[in-house]
């Protein structure tokens, strides 16, 4: 069992060791490992797609995850458009634009509980520095 403990803004992710598991908590975003405590940390904003990842895999997950909880993106301002998503691309070494676009589209995605507009502009600003 995969087991979620929420502390704070970031969220304990604790399991026995399983090569699977670690593939899996590797691909999440900011992931940190504990040694001393054995566990992984990861932001709250993770959470809903790590779960999904384990679950998709065959895992059970539990702890202090509520499935009814979707992720929201914050209230659309009026400066909001696909250039903070370009500033974004910019900001990061091109070798990382990739992984950081997957990383995005699983969260933001609709299928995923997301947002079309924020997924539409996401998709605009990597078409464009494509």
């Amino acid at each position: 069992m995969i087991r979620f403990i929420r502390v704070g803004s970031w969220t304990e992710v604790r399991f026995r060791y399983d090569p699977g598991a670690v593939n899996i908590i590797r691909d999440v975003p900011g992931r940190e490992y504990h040694a001393e405590g054995k566990y992984w940390v990861i932001d709250n904003q993770w959470v809903r797609t790590a779960v999904e990842d384990f679950e998709r895999h065959g895992y059970t997950c539990g702890g202090d995850i509520h499935a009814e909880e979707k992720w929201k993106p914050p209230p659309k301002s009026s400066s909001q458009s696909s250039d903070v998503f370009v500033a974004l691309f910019r900001a990061i070494p091109e070798r990382l634009h990739k992984p950081v676009y997957k990383a995005l589209a699983r969260v933001l995605h609709p299928d995923a509980g997301g947002d079309v507009a924020l997924m539409q502009q996401l998709n605009a600003a990597n078409a464009r520095l494509g």
